[in-house]
């Protein structure tokens, strides 16, 4: 349940920091093409793992991304589904 409830805010705070990556955040897979899955560990909180996991989309080449899962208790990890 508190994973649900840190994926939850993870993708809404990604809303307020959305433009100043160039991957978008995407809610659903529909009409994307996966590429891959990206993955953070270590982050301090559920917007600096969302922002970790942007900037790895990034450098992956995506242009959007769908957060999987963002959990963990002192530090945080989180895990992105990449799209061309």
């Amino acid at each position: 349940m508190k994973s649900l409830k840190l994926l939850f805010t993870a993708m809404s705070l990604t809303f307020f920091v959305q433009s100043s990556f160039a991957a978008t955040e995407v809610h659903t897979a529909t009409g994307h093409e996966k590429m891959g899955v990206v993955s953070t560990a270590g982050d301090m909180t559920v917007n600096s793992a969302v922002t970790t996991l942007s900037r790895k989309a990034d450098e992956a080449g995506a242009s959007s991304f769908r957060v999987l899962s963002v959990g963990g208790k002192n530090k945080l990890y989180g895990v992105a589904e990449i799209y061309k």
